[in-house]
């Protein structure tokens, strides 16, 4: 097993010494994200600032007409797969009209150093009037479209929304019956107000991401609402809401030279030649980000030189419904072995992607780069036999005396210990750096808030408990409020108790 590893050690620097085309990713600086990246009137976005290290940074916010800026506290994480160390600044955003609204670039000083964001730009829906229906009902249910014709493929949202006049005890807003089309939840279901026909009204109402997959109509089933307790009654009261169809366009021709293997949205394409410590072998990565539907994606088509052999490895998708879509990113990665030392240069590759919002298909290319396969290790020179000069002759070593004597046994003794704590002890102060890293509050509520995202019925045990360990996590980390060590460590082992009950 010694042999084994060292030989993948010695085989791996071999490849990091020799081939400059697999080589660590870029620093990255301060960056500013807005997301969802598609909004409603008086429903809050976040924007958050990412700044490299742990230092306290300060960010200079103008003032923005069209929004109601909410600071909502710094958090600290990690990034890369160097765990470079940042700090996450958040803002809630709360637009004021609809349209494409502004979010200006920010200027961010830490240590002595000034930075300004790129300016972002941000879709806003107005928000949902009442319908005409409303007028003179205690309670209804409604369903509504943010995409009246959708592409397929494009994804739209779908809402269904309970207004009522008088109390209840409980609501309960079911999914409805998708069919032909991919259908996600949204997190959360919300509570509000309305006011229609003089009457005041508290909403509630729940969203799901619909993707069409084929061209026609699609006929989305009526929605259902289950209510206890409302008014007077003292049983369940059931409402059914109407049905909603929505025309799905096909997408135009393409004749492209890139092939289209069917992704619609909005997508960038990124690619790395990075070292596999397990094999020593350079691995080609591809990184789908963006929005659109890239788990519907075929694997990028690679062109390889002569000499040049790929092997598929298993990939990650980290992609997540939001009102803008689904937004994150799909990684393909492949193994390269070469038959001989050499530069191979891998060519760029294009794809294809529809844009339904300026209903065209553009262009996303990832540009070409050199694979240096470096040449197998030579074996390591035999060293010359030992040798003592004695009255000056040339005599072999003695190592009968050697293996006999006391220091030497010693020695031998002492070795093996000090080589497996040279070897092993700094490793596992590593591991538990990383299994502390991984502990932080931060990543203890990001794990929470997706396990709930993935949840089959959040009303049952023991999702509440993760609802509530989440939103005492949110309140000290982002808030902005006053908290101590104690209180944000017992928020976080709560949230780690819970994550332990739902782990398989």
């Amino acid at each position: 097993m010694g042999r084994r590893r060292i030989c993948r050690a010695w085989a791996l620097a071999c490849l990091l010494a020799v081939a400059p085309g697999v080589a660590g990713a870029g620093e990255v600086g301060v960056t500013a994200t807005v997301e969802p990246g598609v909004g409603v009137v008086g429903r809050g976005l976040t924007l958050r600032v990412t700044v490299p290290g742990r230092d306290t940074a300060t960010i200079d916010v103008p003032d923005m007409a069209d929004w109601t800026v909410i600071p909502r506290g710094r958090a600290l994480g990690a990034r890369g797969e160097d765990g470079e160390p940042v700090s996450a600044y958040r803002f809630e955003l709360v637009p004021r009209r609809a349209g494409t609204l502004a979010v200006p670039a920010l200027t961010v000083e830490t240590g002595g150093a000034r930075t300004r964001t790129p300016p972002l730009a941000v879709r806003v829906r107005p928000r949902p009037e009442p319908p005409a229906a409303l007028a003179g009902q205690d309670v209804f249910l409604d369903a509504t479209v943010s995409e009246e014709s959708p592409y397929v493929g494009q994804a739209f949202v779908y809402t269904v929304r309970l207004y009522r006049a008088v109390p209840a005890a409980g609501v309960s807003l079911p999914p409805p019956a998708f069919g032909g089309c991919v259908a996600d939840p949204l997190p959360g279901q919300r509570v509000g107000e309305a006011r229609a026909g003089g009457k005041a009204y508290v909403t509630a109402e729940v969203d799901y991401l619909l993707a069409p997959l084929r061209a026609g109509t699609l006929a989305i089933a009526p929605p259902g609402a289950r209510i206890r307790g409302l008014g007077k009654a003292s049983g369940e009261t059931v409402l059914a809401g109407p049905q909603r169809t929505v025309a799905v366009r096909p997408l135009p021709p393409y004749a492209g030279a890139a092939p289209f293997t069917g992704l619609v949205g909005r997508v960038a394409l990124q690619s790395r030649l990075a070292a596999d410590a397990g094999s020593g072998e350079a691995v080609d990565e591809w990184t789908l980000s963006g929005r659109g539907n890239r788990d519907a994606a075929a694997p990028p088509a690679l062109s390889l030189p002569p000499g040049l052999a790929a092997r598929a490895l298993p990939g990650e998708s980290a992609v997540q419904p939001t009102l803008a879509g689904s937004e994150g990113e799909r990684i393909f990665r492949y193994a390269l072995t070469a038959a001989t030392p050499g530069t191979y240069t891998l060519p760029a590759v294009s794809l294809a992607v529809f844009d339904p919002e300026e209903g065209r298909y553009v262009t996303v290319e990832a540009p070409p780069r050199a694979f240096v396969a470096a040449p197998q290790g030579a074996p390591a020179p035999v060293a010359p036999p030992l040798t003592s000069v004695s009255s000056g002759q040339g005599a072999a070593l003695d190592w009968t005396a050697w293996a006999d004597s006391l220091p030497w046994r010693v020695a031998l003794g002492i070795l093996p210990p000090l080589l497996f704590a040279l070897t092993f002890l700094p490793r596992r102060r590593r591991r538990l750096a990383r299994a502390t890293q991984a502990q932080a509050p931060a990543a203890v509520a990001e794990a929470l808030r997706r396990a709930l995202r993935a949840a089959g019925d959040p009303s049952r045990a023991p999702w509440p408990e993760a609802g509530a360990a989440l939103a005492r996590l949110d309140r000290l980390l982002y808030s902005g409020e006053e908290w101590d060590a104690a209180a944000l460590d017992a928020a976080r082992d709560q949230g780690l108790a819970v994550l332990r009950r739902l782990a398989p």
